[in-house]
């Protein structure tokens, strides 16, 4: 890292090098994610203090070194090592116990905000984590509720931290059950549940296998927590069930519902993979983005 250099731009060069060298995908984005962190700045307002090549005050130095440190040498999220995260205009705390938001969920939660009309609605966010679906849903829909399962204390303790810092505690709901098994009714369902089979698992970039291992474990095809969900779900008849899953997997949700009266439409993220299907029952609901 640049000792004798505090320059904006010679920090994130010299940090992006360093996490390049360490095989992190992404260097220059997560340099820039962590001076706006510690900056309090969003990464618009750092491009242009990077531009007319403003300097780094000394303490705000130390402390990106030490985290460029440590994210170089163990390959922990840096979201863990942050503590926190933005999601969707949103900064959720996070920790351990939680998996990072990919953008890839953004598409989703867009889906479902395009899908689904703007009024009272009680919502099921499966599998909560952090909350952070949960809460960029609320955020833009001031007059729906959404329960937050998970099957783990902490994940929910967690969400519920980040509702009351949000500002959305009277419309988020935390609950402690396996999925949807305490739900017995909703306007819709949405999910990012473990979707990658068990044996793939060693093969994933460190950083996804220090996220919490029951958070990515599908099982052995990766469906087993999926399947599980959406027999419950469709059982339930929801207006909508949105939900991600992994490379290959479109096909088990066209069949799931073949000989339904449901809909499906599989969307693909930002790499063109299919990557998240949308199942609807109500005719009112207008399709966006459909790609089949």
């Amino acid at each position: 890292m640049p000792k004798n250099s505090a320059k904006i731009s010679a920090w994130i060069e010299e940090a992006a090098r360093c996490m390049k060298e360490s095989g992190i995908s992404e260097p220059i984005a997560e340099s820039e994610i962590v001076l706006s962190y510690l900056m309090g700045i969003s990464r618009g307002e750092l491009l242009v203090k990077k531009l007319s090549n403003q300097i780094l005050p000394p303490a705000i130095l130390e402390k990106a070194d030490s985290i460029i440190q440590i994210r170089c040498a163990d390959r922990k999220p840096l979201a863990h090592i942050l503590g926190k995260w933005d999601f969707m205009g949103l900064t959720i705390e996070m920790n351990e116990y939680v998996l990072t938001p990919r953008p890839e969920t953004e598409i989703m939660v867009n889906e479902v905000l395009a899908k689904l009309p703007d009024e009272p609605m009680l919502g099921v966010d499966v599998g909560t984590g952090s909350g952070a679906i949960a809460m960029a849903l609320l955020n833009q829909r001031s007059t729906w509720k959404i329960i937050g399962t998970d099957l783990y204390e902490p994940p929910l303790r967690l969400a519920a931290k980040n509702a009351h810092k949000l500002g959305m505690s009277n419309r988020f709901i935390p609950l402690r059950c396996n999925l949807i098994e305490a739900i017995d009714s909703a306007d819709f369902f949405v999910a990012n549940l473990p979707y990658v089979p068990s044996n793939e698992i060693d093969n994933l970039e460190p950083e996804v296998i220090a996220e919490p291992f029951t958070a990515i474990d599908g099982g052995e095809n990766g469906l087993a927590v999926i399947t599980k969900f959406m027999h419950l779900a469709m059982r339930i008849a929801p207006k909508l069930i949105a939900i991600e899953f992994g490379i290959g997997q479109a096909n088990f949700f066209r069949a799931i519902i073949s000989e339904t009266n449901w809909k499906i439409e599989i969307i693909k993220d930002y790499s063109g993979i299919e990557r998240i299907a949308v199942v609807t029952r109500n005719s009112i609901l207008m399709p966006t983005c459909v790609s089949n």
